[in-house]
């Protein structure tokens, strides 16, 4: 399992979709109008040489939605659901994971 799964894992467990059809990996069809996309960070996660298995970094979480109020209001509760301390998931000892920074809306490209 990867850090990537285990957020997604912790999405849905909060009641925030579900895999495959409203939180994606990686890649969110362009036909699904509101979802969550789970994203890892390009230059991927940082290795401690000193400690074998431990991860350092972070990684993104996108609304999609229609609306802009409802795309801010899930943003918080994914903010919220992924506010976490000392969790085990599915093999993932999480020690701490917390919000960096606040959400941002991007509008769609209108064509001229």
């Amino acid at each position: 399992m990867s850090i990537t799964d285990a957020v997604v894992d912790l999405l849905q467990a909060a009641g925030l979709g579900q895999p495959g059809s409203t939180i994606f990996k990686f890649h969110a069809p362009e036909r699904v109008k509101k979802c969550l996309l789970v994203l890892d960070p390009l230059e991927g996660f940082q290795l401690d040489e000193d400690l074998p298995g431990y991860l350092k970094g972070s990684f993104q979480v996108v609304v999609r939605d229609t609306d802009y109020q409802s795309a801010m209001t899930v943003a918080k509760q994914v903010s919220d659901a992924l506010n976490l301390h000392r969790l085990n998931v599915n093999g993932i000892e999480i020690k701490r994971m917390r919000a960096t920074h606040a959400p941002i809306a991007y509008r769609i490209p209108t064509a001229k």
